[in-house]
């Protein structure tokens, strides 16, 4: 293992003035060996922190797509509306956090993004509502997203979902157990196999609202759960908002009410 971890570091160094596709060409063989291992034997954990070392030094993005800072032409005026809340978020999550929208990966910050997106929709009118997609769906990590309402449309926003196209994280086989870790396997890759439309929206505008790029937001995530894929987007939105039946807040109030599907 150690002998493979080496070889590994030494190919990383080889292939850095590679493009994103020869890089994962050289490298996924010989993590594919790696994971062979993690599945079937028990893995000291100073290997593991070794590999994941070596996961973290890949940073590139497997699709070309940098979210759009300002916000579009929308003529749409609901569209528009919702361009201006993740406009606002995706400037104050910056100025707050010190990153880069456009440069980092935006991991582990789903909850940090979510909240100022409730903040700002709450003071743009727009009712919203935060979830997270462990707790509805039983994938093995969390994460978190809003969805919010306006004149009939609902809106899935994700304003960290390029966190999953880190070459790094998307070698295949990549999802497997250990005491200490849980890696899971190359959302990015299924989701650009799935609908490459929906991976853009999502990365360059923050939110996506058509039912059929809804669905495919989610079916990338369901492999890694108990959960069938589901006949339409509606179908995974009346999961989550079923469990607002009941509440009081204004915006839960409204989102659960307005389902029509």
């Amino acid at each position: 293992m150690k002998e493979l971890l080496e070889q590994i570091q030494n190919k990383i160094f080889e292939t850095n003035d590679l493009s994103v596709d020869e890089q994962i060409g050289v490298l996924e063989p010989l993590f594919a060996k790696v994971y062979d291992i993690c599945h079937s034997d028990e893995i000291d954990i100073r290997d593991m922190l070794k590999l994941s070392q070596l996961e973290n030094q890949l940073t590139r993005r497997i699709i070309d797509t940098v979210p759009l800072i300002e916000p579009s032409n929308n003529i749409n005026e609901n569209d528009r509306i919702i361009e201006q809340v993740i406009y606002y978020s995706r400037k104050k999550m910056e100025s707050t956090y010190g990153c880069s929208i456009v440069k980092d990966s935006l991991k582990a910050r789903s909850l940090d993004f979510c909240n100022i997106v409730i903040e700002t929709a709450k003071n743009l009118g727009v009712p919203a509502v935060k979830f997270n997609l462990i707790e509805h769906f039983k994938i093995p990590f969390k994460h978190y997203i809003v969805i919010a309402y306006l004149d009939n449309n609902y809106y899935l926003i994700d304003l960290t979902y390029q966190q999953y196209f880190i070459l790094g994280n998307n070698f295949k086989n990549r999802y497997y157990e250990h005491p200490s870790y849980t890696k899971v396997c190359d959302i990015g890759r299924r989701i650009l196999d799935i609908d490459k439309e929906c991976a853009h929206d999502i990365i360059k505008y923050g939110y996506v609202k058509d039912e059929k790029l809804i669905k495919h937001y989610f079916d990338a995530f369901m492999d890694l759960s108990d959960n069938e894929l589901m006949d339409n987007g509606y179908d995974y939105l009346k999961v989550i908002l079923d469990s607002l039946k009941g509440s009081n807040d204004k915006s839960e109030k409204t989102l659960y009410n307005k389902m029509n599907f």
